[in-house]
């Protein structure tokens, strides 16, 4: 059995990855997916790409065009020095983000089999705010 979590990220209004991102590098988000920069903009959803870290700007440029093509994009991003982290999933809609946190996520310590929402909540709730966020949906079920 596996289980199926995350957290989906409403906006007021249209807010591109560039000024998502941006927000979540200040706060501390790192796109360091164990030493390279891991995204997708494959227009499948399915072929994830991997570049140096030096490459960001360069991958926050795609991720935008992707957008901007009406197209989901994706960006692994991890909490400063941790490795704990996931997939923010930008939405073409520009009003919606996902993240799927799958890398090392972080459980509840009364209960293993279910995320510690209020770890994850408490570095993006007041980044997230601050562009425009109007509401969020936590979900963690088991498939």
């Amino acid at each position: 059995m596996s289980r199926n979590f995350g957290f989906n990220f409403r906006f007021r209004g249209e807010v591109g990855v560039q000024g998502i991102l941006d927000r979540l590098i200040r706060a501390g988000w790192k796109a360091d997916d164990y030493g390279s920069v891991s995204y997708l903009v494959d227009p499948d959803f399915f072929d994830w790409q991997s570049t140096e870290l030096g490459n960001l700007t360069a991958v926050c440029a795609s991720l935008c065009e992707t957008q901007e093509s009406g197209r989901p994009c994706a960006i692994v991003l991890t909490w400063k020095d941790t490795q704990i982290g996931g997939s923010f999933i930008f939405m073409p809609s520009k009003e919606e983000v996902t993240l799927s946190p799958i890398i090392n996520p972080v459980r509840r310590s009364d209960c293993e089999m279910l995320l510690d929402f209020e770890w994850y909540l408490s570095r993006l709730v007041a980044v997230l705010e601050a562009v425009g966020m109007s509401g969020l949906e936590t979900f963690d079920f088991a498939d």
